[in-house]
C-alpha cells in the first residue's frame, strides 16, 4: 500500500530495499486486489520477502536449523553487489531470517565530448564520464510464526543507507 512514484510526498525510494531480501514479486497491472489495502487505481506490484522456504534452495524438507547463503554479482560499469543471507530455524513454527547486502556502481561510461558545437561535430574526443558513482548498504531482519489459531504471522524490518556521488560535467 506504498506509492512507488508520484508527486506526493509518501513515495518510496525502492533503490534502497536488498534485492537479496526479495523473495518474489507479484503484478496487478489492473485494480488490485482488495488484501493489499492499497486502493491503486493503475496496479499494484506486490513484494515478498524471502523465507526459508523460498529463497534457499534447499525448501522445506532441509533439517538443518541453519543455513547461510554467499551471493556475489557483478557487472558492467563496475556494479559489484555481495550479500549474505542467514535463516535460523527456531522450531517447526518459528524462523528469523536476515540478509546485508552492499552494492556499488561507479556507471562510468565513454561519451563524446565537442564542446556543444552542432556546426562542427567530429571536432572533440572522448571522455570518462562518472553518471552518480552508486552505494548502497541495505539489510533486513525478519520473523515468521506460524500457529494453528492464529495463521501465519510475518514481521519484517528492512532498512537502506543509499550514497551517492556528484554527476560527472
Amino acid at each position: 500500500g506504498l506509492p512507488l512514484a508520484g508527486a506526493g510526498t509518501s513515495e518510496q525510494n525502492i533503490a534502497l530495499l536488498p534485492v537479496s531480501n526479495i523473495g518474489f514479486i507479484n503484478i496487478y497491472p489492473d485494480t488490485p486486489p482488495f488484501w493489499l489495502s492499497s486502493m491503486g487505481i493503475s496496479g499494484d506490484i506486490d513484494l515478498q520477502s524471502c523465507r526459508r522456504i523460498n529463497c534457499f534452495t534447499y525448501g522445506k524438507e532441509n533439517k538443518n536449523d541453519h543455513l547461510f547463503k554467499l551471493t556475489g554479482r557483478a557487472g558492467s560499469y563496475h556494479y559489484s553487489q555481495s550479500s549474505a543471507s542467514y535463516s535460523l530455524q527456531l522450531n517447526k513454527q518459528n524462523e528469523i531470517y536476515s540478509t546485508i547486502e552492499y552494492t556499488q556502481s561507479k556507471e562510468d561510461y565513454p561519451a563524446f565530448k565537442n564542446n556543444n558545437s552542432s556546426l562542427n561535430s567530429s571536432q572533440g574526443s572522448y571522455e570518462l564520464l562518472q553518471n552518480n558513482d552508486f552505494k548502497k548498504l541495505a539489510g533486513s531482519i525478519a520473523v515468521s510464526s506460524f500457529h494453528d489459531y492464529f495463521g501465519k504471522i510475518k514481521f519484517d524490518f528492512v532498512y537502506g543507507i543509499q550514497d551517492k556521488g556528484s554527476p560527472g560535467e
